[in-house]
């Protein structure tokens, strides 16, 4: 097969059919589903304790009902469609029909495009239904529902095209179906597990003086700082932290940042494609 050069220019036509093509397979899965009747479920639990403690008759004071809802939502969606868009590229080389696109005109650029495109629609008709049923409960239930909630929404996309980006690049690095899976996960679980290990020796350090967990904390602290930099999730916290303290600069600085992120990760996976081949 012969490796096709670079091109300084997108093929609008062939990154359409790509995009059409992946959106319409994601349609009509079931994934997007489940998943976003997942996040409706767990916003109805989060909703019901909030009413049930109002109801008690206990001075509460509530900010922003809907926030934790959305962000969970927009971590479970944009996990989703990165671990789908990362599969989906693996699966398309393992049955050769990647070998058969480009033998045709079709670049690399536009074929990766097209699937961040595709996958990035999917995770916005998620937001736009979510968002929409988060009005409907605010309506019944008289919670506060304010445009905070359309910041954050809008930086989701950003940090989502960011995951999608990280979740294809994934993909030109490992050839097969189970490694592209493992290769993913384990990247989320190792995270988590920096995350959730720094929060307990923090806590246990300080409040019992074990300072023998000292250099392990203060080694896990630093690793967590790498992560931040480079997490697309760790930017959607940021971001929102920001727009909750009204600093719309810095809300645009995440944004951008996020947006720089998808594009350098979309590039590394087109070259890597090219470096490797999509051969089987």
């Amino acid at each position: 097969m012969t490796r096709l050069k670079p091109s300084l220019y997108l093929d609008l036509h062939s990154t359409s059919m790509v995009s059409r093509q992946t959106l319409r397979t994601l349609l009509f899965s079931p994934g997007i589903y489940v998943t976003l009747s997942l996040a409706l479920a767990v916003t109805m639990l989060l909703l019901r304790n909030t009413l049930g403690v109002i109801n008690s008759g206990y001075a509460t004071v509530l900010f922003e009902p809907f926030v934790t809802p959305l962000l969970g939502m927009c971590i479970l969606g944009g996990l989703y469609v990165a671990l789908v868009a990362t599969l989906s590229v693996t699966r398309e080389r393992e049955s050769g029909t990647l070998e058969t696109l480009f033998y045709g005109p079709i670049r690399f650029h536009d074929y990766l495009l097209g699937k961040q495109v595709a996958h990035l629609v999917a995770y916005g008709g998620m937001t736009i239904t979510f968002l929409l049923v988060c009005l409907v409960l605010a309506w019944l239930t008289h919670l506060l529902l304010t445009p905070l909630l359309l910041a954050i929404a809008g930086l989701s996309l950003a940090t989502t095209a960011a995951l999608i980006g990280l979740a294809l690049w994934i993909a030109s690095l490992v050839r097969t179906t189970r490694g592209t899976l493992l290769a993913f996960v384990g990247l989320i679980v190792v995270v988590l597990a920096l995350q959730v290990g720094e929060a307990s020796l923090v806590s246990i350090v300080g409040s019992q003086q074990l300072l023998q967990f000292v250099f392990l904390r203060d080694s896990l602290i630093f690793l967590n700082q790498i992560v931040n930099w480079v997490s697309p999730v760790s930017y959607l916290f940021q971001g929102t932290d920001a727009a909750v303290r009204q600093s719309w600069g810095e809300w645009v600085m995440y944004f951008l940042i996020a947006l720089l992120y998808g594009l350098v990760t979309l590039n590394l996976a087109a070259v890597q494609l090219r470096r490797k081949g999509v051969l089987r």
